[in-house]
């Protein structure tokens, strides 16, 4: 099948800018209409959300003059500043050395025929000094080795003075726990 256009140039560009104008009008007039519909439901969205927002506003500074919350606000406060004094005491407590193990342990290695009668802690240099008097050498040595192979003492020292007398023997030694 033949098509003749009869039409004059001009015509034809008339006829092309007609249709153009249709299609134009075709795709903008829907996409006008969805954005104008969109954008009044983003104005909508947007007052009810600062209705909202200016309501919870007010809610807020009505509860926080409350009694009960101002109650509730004291007590936070307090145990805020318990736990920060909790806090300190956990800080130092950690850095407490705890002597019940070392004192058990001394109580339970000591020989029968021996007595302590100094117990004292440098902190300076972390030493233990044991001073005290025992009735024979041998409770001594005894006492040297059961500190020696103690899990709880380290570098353990014991001057050539305990060595001295064979009976009724004054003795001391240093050593440091073992953290």
């Amino acid at each position: 099948m033949i098509k003749l256009n009869l039409l004059s140039p001009e015509e034809k560009k008339e006829a092309q800018l007609t249709n153009f104008i249709h299609w134009l009008a075709f795709l903008v007039v829907p996409i006008s209409a969805f954005l104008i519909v969109f954008i009044l439901f983003l104005l909508g969205s947007f007052f009810s959300l600062s209705i909202m927002l200016k309501a919870q506003d007010e809610a807020i500074v009505l509860q926080r003059s409350d009694s009960r919350t101002q109650e509730l606000l004291k007590i936070e406060e307090r145990i805020q500043k318990t736990n920060k004094i909790l806090d300190q005491i956990y800080l130092k407590q950690n850095k407490m050395v705890s002597w019940t193990l070392a004192l058990i342990e001394i109580s339970e290695i000591m020989p029968d025929a021996a007595r302590l009668n100094n117990f004292s802690y440098r902190k300076s240099d972390n030493t233990l000094n044991l001073i005290g008097w025992a009735a024979e050498r041998k409770d001594i040595l005894s006492l040297e080795e059961s500190l020696k192979e103690s899990s709880l003492f380290d570098q353990v020292n014991s001057p050539l003075s305990n060595l001295i007398k064979q009976e009724n023997v004054d003795f001391s030694f240093t050593f440091k726990p073992i953290q």
